[in-house]
């Protein structure tokens, strides 16, 4: 892959996750905790436009990423967190509405949605290596 066409996946994917980060804040309205995640969604939606327009830095990403995954690795191991989820509950189905009696459901949906806002900056904060590698190597030569 050549650089031009890393820097337009690069910026296609963001581009992509911007608007699902997006649309992803607007619906935690009716969350039981909205403001926790239309933060969390809408730093993952700025950051994904900041790269867009390389504005973007390693700092933002990190910063991202560390919150992500320990938010992630807390909903793994909390009570009625993921690992109830499939190891007492057999994985069931999590599309279904929510309910009471199953909160399970709403933490596996948020380690998902971490995992996700974690795979953007992941993705971002390797092609901005292996952008700048590239460019380090132009100007060597």
């Amino acid at each position: 892959m050549t650089n031009v066409q890393k820097q337009y996946f690069v910026k296609i994917a963001n581009v992509l996750f911007a608007v699902i980060f997006l649309v992803s804040a607007f619906v935690q309205h009716n969350d039981p905790d909205p403001l926790l995640w239309m933060s969390i969604y809408g730093y993952g939606a700025l950051v994904c436009m900041l790269a867009i327009f390389g504005k973007d830095s390693r700092v933002l990403h990190y910063a991202g990423l560390v919150v992500f995954i320990f938010y992630a690795i807390y909903l793994f191991f909390a009570p009625n967190g993921v690992y109830t989820w499939f190891s007492l509950h057999s994985a069931e189905n999590i599309t279904g509405s929510m309910s009471d009696d199953k909160p399970w459901i709403e933490n596996t949906r948020e380690f998902f949605g971490l995992l996700i806002l974690s795979f953007a900056h992941i993705l971002n904060l390797l092609f901005r290596k292996s952008l700048r590698n590239k460019r380090t190597q132009i100007v060597d030569k």
